[in-house]
């Protein structure tokens, strides 16, 4: 056998350590504890017994088969105690339990499932509200429910892995299908009683109505109950009064109370520019709430009654729009606000009386105008104090969750000051011919371009579109409009310049089909490819016709923009919620 002089970069274990060995995962050895141990911060032990290869004695073999059940060494043994709540329900299921159980997972592949959703590349604001050492602690878990963690389970199916490979990949894609059909169909089952109203959402029910609404935009299937998921979590949220500070509970307690709230605005705001609708959450009422404190910090072991205690960390209330962390949270709340701005723009453009006020309309757009400024002011100024984020947009396989934060907010950024100067309605943009020959239309163009080239970056960076393809995917469709308008009335006039940017859209949009299964984007994507076609044929000219398909989605009166199913998106008050039932 031929061995090779250079050393290898990472020192594998000869025996692996107790939670590796139970898991059949390989051991990396570090400095005083291996790799994985220390990633999810438990105590790296190797107290089994070590026994000789070979045959048993025949002495051992007549022992009972059930001796070794609760071994360390048995994959079946060595899973999260936060999920013991789940046995009931087929999940870790004990091979003492009653047959009539439905097996769904076994506790390997449901601790492989609560580890891949904090671990996934998908990191979106369902991944950011509870905190991974309390979920995952092996000692004193969160007290968590068993609705919740089904939906957490569920959501961890649909996440997808670094190199796109299965989450377990020793489960069949048929078998993790059923799982996750299956963990939907228990947690509705459990909040059934919250459903139609017997009892009040919980805090841990308010955070799984939001893991409902991941999971209603991550295929078709689901995704036709998205509306009433998302209006349950809305009446959740006002209904503990989470938009407020409350006494009586410890710093994590208001933390996670505060993530799920400002990750309902924020999806509020998405929302509101994917369906067509006005923001239902309103700036006013988060006055007095704090914003989440640093991703950072929240993921690392720190207490936080330490962290607000120490000089300086003095914590910020209400919404805001510059950045003052390189966070998710951080980058993308101002955005929201910007979002929800601009939409009560377009709304109240469309009003008979202020709409026609000029004057009036034009002080709105220049105050928003100055609210972006200042985000990309903050921005910059936070990169320069910030050396390795300098090339935040190169090629880097490598790149961290801030890198990719920083590039998306940009893109997301550019897109606002196209909804900023643009009409939002492709057929309006299509017809308008007075704004295409306007400033509004150059302006909203120049921002088109950068968003495209944004995009171009966000696929060396974030190749599967991995990051937060649920949020991402609306403003990729309105950033591209302009130049699928262009591509389609100019045909083979079309330049250089508007085909790169098309086929860059084009790319992206591809590379998004993969990753999600929802039916507008490979209608959009199917619009923009035969479009570029179109423009190679010598037989086309300038085309008047818009494809059939592009009219069910529309942003104007009437219309619910990417939801073009006959029940729109609407407020649910206390009596609607509990008239509805599920």
């Amino acid at each position: 056998m031929v061995r090779s002089n250079k050393a290898p970069a990472q020192k594998r274990n000869l025996a692996a350590c107790d939670q590796c060995h139970a898991l059949k995962l390989k051991c990396v050895f570090l400095t005083h504890e291996c790799a994985r141990c220390k990633r999810l911060r438990i105590r790296c032990t190797s107290q089994r017994a070590k026994h000789k290869r070979g045959r048993k004695p025949k002495a051992e073999q007549t022992l009972s088969p059930d001796a070794g059940l609760g071994s360390p060494s048995s994959p079946e043994s060595s899973y999260y105690p936060v999920l013991d709540c789940l046995s009931s329900f087929g999940v870790c299921w004990k091979q003492d339990q009653s047959s009539s159980v439905d097996q769904i997972c076994s506790p390997f592949e449901a601790s492989r499932l609560l580890e891949h959703f904090f671990t996934s590349p998908n990191q979106e604001f369902h991944a950011r509200i509870l905190r991974r050492r309390n979920v995952l602690d092996l000692k004193l878990p969160r007290a968590t429910s068993p609705a919740l963690l089904l939906s957490i389970l569920c959501v961890a199916c649909y996440m997808p892995t670094a190199d796109n490979s299965p989450v377990l990949l020793e489960v069949s894609s048929g078998k993790l299908i059923t799982a996750r059909r299956t963990f939907l169909s228990q947690t509705l089952k459990l909040l059934q009683p919250v459903l139609v109203g017997e009892i009040d959402p919980t805090f841990d029910d308010a955070i799984t109505f939001f893991m409902l609404s991941s999971i209603g935009a991550s295929e078709n299937d689901t995704h036709l109950r998205l509306p009433h998921w998302l209006s349950f979590m809305k009446y959740s949220l006002r209904k503990l009064s989470l938009y407020a500070e409350v006494e009586g509970l410890d710093e994590e307690e208001k933390e996670e109370r505060r993530r799920l709230w400002w990750s309902g605005y924020t999806i509020d705001r998405h929302v509101a520019l994917s369906f067509n609708l006005r923001p239902q959450t309103t700036d006013l009422e988060c006055q007095t709430l704090q914003r989440p404190c640093p991703g950072d910090i929240w993921e690392s072991d720190i207490f936080l009654e330490e962290y607000y205690q120490d000089a300086g960390n003095f914590p910020s209330k209400g919404i805001t729009y510059s950045i003052q962390t390189l966070d998710l949270f951080g980058v993308l709340l101002p955005l929201s606000s910007i979002t929800g701005d601009i939409l009560e723009y377009h709304f109240l453009r469309q009003h008979a009386t202020f709409g026609s006020h000029r004057p009036f309309m034009t002080d709105i757009r220049n105050n928003i105008e100055q609210n972006l400024r200042l985000w990309d002011r903050t921005l910059q100024d936070l990169l320069a104090r910030t050396p390795y984020l300098a090339n935040y947009g190169a090629a880097n396989p490598n790149s961290t969750a801030s890198s990719k934060v920083v590039l998306y907010g940009r893109h997301i950024w550019h897109c606002l000051h196209v909804l900023l100067f643009g009409r939002m309605d492709f057929v309006e943009m299509y017809r308008d011919l007075s704004w295409q020959a306007s400033t509004d239309f150059v302006q909203a163009g120049e921002h088109a371009i950068s968003c495209a080239k944004l995009a171009g970056s966000i696929l060396t960076i974030d190749p599967h579109l991995q990051f937060i393809y649920r949020y991402f995917g609306t403003y990729l469709l309105q950033s591209s409009f302009i130049f699928l308008i262009l591509a389609q009335k100019l045909g083979q006039a079309a330049d250089n310049l508007i085909l790169e940017n098309c086929t860059i859209n084009l790319r992206v949009l591809d590379t998004f089909v993969q990753v999600v299964n929802v039916e507008y984007q490979r209608t959009f994507a199917r619009v923009l490819r035969q479009t570029l076609s179109k423009r190679f044929d010598e037989n086309a000219g300038e085309n008047e016709d818009l494809d059939p398909a592009l009219l069910q989605y529309r942003w104007v009166a009437g219309y619910n923009g990417l939801w073009n199913e006959d029940m729109a998106l609407k407020p649910v008050s206390d009596q609607q919620f509990r008239a509805n039932g599920s």
